[in-house]
Order: C-alpha cells, then sequence, then structure tokens
C-alpha cells in the first residue's frame, strides 16, 4: 500500500507536523509521497531528506527574526510579540510591499539538500500561485528546474501580502494555501491508496471532495490552538511538537482520547474502581422517562456537545465518562503534555481542587435552598471550577435522595461544568461539603 504524508499550511504552527512525523517514524509506517503547502513544502522536504533530528533541531531553535526581515524583539512576552510582528508586517508592506524572504531562504539553505531530496525515494510535490495569472501551480520535484529548488519552497510560502511573492522564470508567485493548502489530490494522483492528512486549520483553501475520496484516510489535526502563524517561538514550536506527537499516536490507538491523552481504556479503569458507584451515577443518566420530555433531550444534548467537541461517539457510559474526564482536564487547566493513566488523571484534578476557594454559604447550604437562585448568583460570580464543585454537590444529593435530577434542564446553559461534575462524582473526589483527600 502506498502511503502518502500531506502536510498543510499554518506558518508558525508548522511544529506540530514535525511532532506527527515523530510518531510515523517511532511506529515505523513508510512515506512513499510526501505533497505540501506553505510550511507544509518546507517540512515536505525534510522528510524526502529524511533528516528529523535537522528538522527537530531547527524548529526548537526558531524564532520569527530567523524567518522574516522584521526586527522583532523576540524577548518579549508572546502577546507583545504578536502585536509588535503585526505592525512590522503592516509598515513592511506599505513601505516595500511585504516582508523580504531573505532570512527564511538562508535558513532553507542550511536545512534543504536540494540534491538529496532529488535522490530521495519520497515522491515529493509542493502547491503555490501563480499571482500574475490567477492560476494555481503544482509541481512534483522531477517538474522543477535543477537548482530551483528553494525558489519553489519560498513560492509557495510566501504568505502575501505580508510577504512578498516569490519570482520564478519572472512571474510572480505567492503562498499555495490561496489554492488548496491541504492537497490530498496531488497525492491521489500518484497513487497514494492511504493519506495521511495533517491539517493546521489555517486560513486557506481545503478542498473537501479529495478527502472524500481517499480509500484510507487519517485526518490528524490538533484540538487545541497552535497559536497565531507568523510569530515564531521556540517555546510554543516544543509544544506543538509535543501534541502532534500525541495526535499522531492517538489517531493510531496508542492512545484514548482527544484533548488529552490517556492509557488505553483509562475510562473503563475508573469505572471499575467504583463499580457500585458508578451504577449509580449511570442510574443518573436514565433519570428520565417518557413523562421527563425535558431530561431526555438535555442528555441527548450533553452527547451530541461531547461528539461534536471530541470528534467521537459518545453513546454508552465508557464513552461518555471520557468526554467526562477530557472536559474536566480543561476546566482545571491539566497539562495537555502528559500521558496519563486512570489514577494519574484523578490525582492532578485532585490537586487543582485542593487549590479552589470554595464559598461556605453555597456548599454549606441545606436541601431546601433555592438552587435556581444558588447557580444564577454561582454563573454570575464564580469561576468555572467552582461551578463544577457545586454540580458535583447536586450530583451526589441527587443519588443520595434517589429523586429526579430536577436540576438537569439547567446544565444546558453549563454543559462543561456538568461533565466536569460528573468525572469529580465519579473519581470520588468530592463529598459534597469538601474536596476529598487523594
Amino acid at each position: 500500500m502506498k502511503n502518502a504524508l500531506v502536510l498543510g499550511g499554518g506558518g508558525s504552527r508548522g511544529a506540530y507536523q514535525i511532532g506527527v512525523w515523530q510518531g510515523l517514524l517511532e511506529m515505523e509506517i513508510p512515506i512513499d509521497i510526501v505533497t505540501g503547502t506553505s510550511v507544509g513544502a518546507i517540512n515536505g522536504c525534510m522528510v524526502a531528506q529524511n533528516k528529523f533530528d535537522a528538522a527537530l533541531s531547527l524548529w526548537k531553535e526558531i524564532e520569527t527574526n530567523k524567518v522574516f526581515d522584521l526586527n522583532v524583539d523576540d524577548t518579549l512576552p508572546q502577546k507583545k510579540k504578536i502585536m509588535q510582528t503585526a505592525q512590522r508586517f503592516l509598515v513592511d508592506y506599505f513601505r516595500r510591499g511585504g516582508s523580504d524572504n531573505q532570512p527564511l531562504r538562508r535558513l532553507l539553505w542550511q536545512h534543504i539538500d536540494e540534491s538529496a531530496v532529488r535522490r530521495s525515494s519520497v515522491e515529493y510535490g509542493l502547491v503555490t500561485v501563480n499571482l500574475g495569472q490567477r492560476r494555481p501551480v503544482e509541481y512534483f520535484k522531477e517538474q522543477i528546474p535543477a537548482g530551483e529548488l528553494i525558489d519553489y519552497v519560498l513560492a509557495s510560502s510566501a504568505v502575501y501580502p505580508a510577504v512578498k511573492p516569490q519570482k520564478i522564470e519572472g512571474e510572480a508567485h505567492i503562498d499555495g494555501g490561496y489554492y488548496d493548502n491541504l492537497p490530498v489530490q496531488m497525492a491521489l494522483e500518484r497513487g497514494a491508496e492511504c493519506i495521511i492528512a495533517v491539517e493546521l486549520e489555517a486560513p486557506g483553501v481545503v478542498h473537501k471532495e479529495p478527502l472524500k475520496q481517499a480509500e484510507h484516510l487519517r485526518h490528524i489535526r490538533c484540538y487545541w490552538d497552535l497559536g497565531p502563524m507568523l510569530v515564531f517561538d521556540k517555546h510554543t514550536a516544543a509544544h506543538n511538537i509535543r501534541l502532534g506527537y500525541l495526535d499522531c499516536m492517538r489517531s493510531y490507538g496508542a492512545f484514548d482520547g482527544c484533548a488529552f491523552a490517556f492509557m488505553k481504556g483509562a475510562a473503563k479503569q475508573q469505572m471499575q474502581e467504583q463499580p457500585a458507584f458508578q451504577q449509580e451515577l449511570d442510574r443518573l443518566l436514565r433519570l428520565y422517562d417518557a413523562s421527563a420530555p425535558v431530561d431526555k433531550l438535555v442528555l441527548e444534548n450533553l452527547r451530541r456537545h461531547l461528539e461534536k467537541k471530541y470528534r467521537r461517539p459518545a453513546q454508552d457510559e465508557g464513552s461518555f465518562l471520557l468526554g467526562a474526564m477530557e472536559t474536566a482536564g480543561e476546566l482545571f487547566g491539566l497539562s495537555n503534555e502528559t500521558i496519563y493513566s486512570a489514577q494519574r488523571f484523578r490525582r492532578r484534578v485532585a490537586e487543582k481542587i485542593e487549590t479552589l476557594s470554595l464559598p461556605p454559604t453555597v456548599f454549606a447550604a441545606k436541601e431546601e435552598q433555592n438552587v435556581v437562585k444558588t447557580l444564577k448568583n454561582s454563573a454570575t460570580f464564580f469561576q468555572k471550577e467552582v461551578r463544577a464543585m457545586y454540580l458535583a454537590k447536586l450530583i451526589l444529593e441527587t443519588l443520595q435522595t434517589h429523586k429526579n435530577a430536577a436540576f438537569l434542564p439547567l446544565t444546558s446553559v453549563m454543559m462543561d461544568e456538568f461533565l466536569a461534575a460528573y468525572y469529580i462524582v465519579s473519581a470520588g473526589l468530592y463529598n459534597g461539603s469538601a474536596p476529598v483527600a487523594v
């Protein structure tokens, strides 16, 4: 089976693709074809040369001034660096029609060996756009004139109007993302049977039909925001490399999860640790009946919310709990670079809960307290984590009293808090008035 790695455009987000490549190398998955747009064309050259260590080193040392002729202060905090970079691009556009690509050219000369790309058994292709003729240009390496590979890579990467167009045979060319930011069709036309498409979800055109046509498609995208495209930062790059690696391994079934990486079967293990209690929680999700259609609708909305958010079905208790675990991880700000077992994840959430200041007037309240008023106040004044803890209190009270879950309709405006609360109760991290020590 002929495997193609398709690398989308996305500027500094391209570090993520190096992490995906790392996963493929670790699993010894061969790459026969690589096609790329913009930064995907640059990374594609590294793949064709089989220079992973060099690519890793490049991305872990990269800064904006090494890519663009902008004179950006790379010591600034990222928010200020983003603002300064945007200002520099704007000034450059009005003064000279865009930033110069000479720093990037020097970088490519250091890391791309054209002869090695041409000798490689990996078929390499890229996309650019002829600006004057308003037409796309797709080339495989044998169609690129000798000695001009770097010019074509620069053309594919010329993010106009931020960057000046690249001249090829006297014609101005710009970023290939204006035509095809994920060149799957190129790989299919080359005979690829298995497509590994790494999309950076950046501005640009992504053709959906080739994705549908692929006989075997592995579409790898990151749940998390990979950061601004035109600000290059070595710390962000290292983080994105790690995310790309974890997403690649998840895609091949090595880990569970979407936003976080869990050891296989972590949710099932969590359910098995407290089987009786988990049965009670499962009962909570079935407290509705034909006479309570609102509750049923809310629970279906929760499942749809999880399916859309984490891109997988959530129809059984195990998948629902996994979604609740991921939501809790997000809500409590857990690291997305860690591989979690059920126990490790529980400990990390417990540590976060211990740092919360829980308002005693709410958490010491009796059962008769006005639920709507309390939730309204908590939604207004308390942080999300505190609202999740309050919903955990209500879940516990529902399980203890065996009454219908009258608060369920209110979760439609606090879905993430409810899902986090569901995990908190499932993991036994709260007793209704105080966190449980782990």
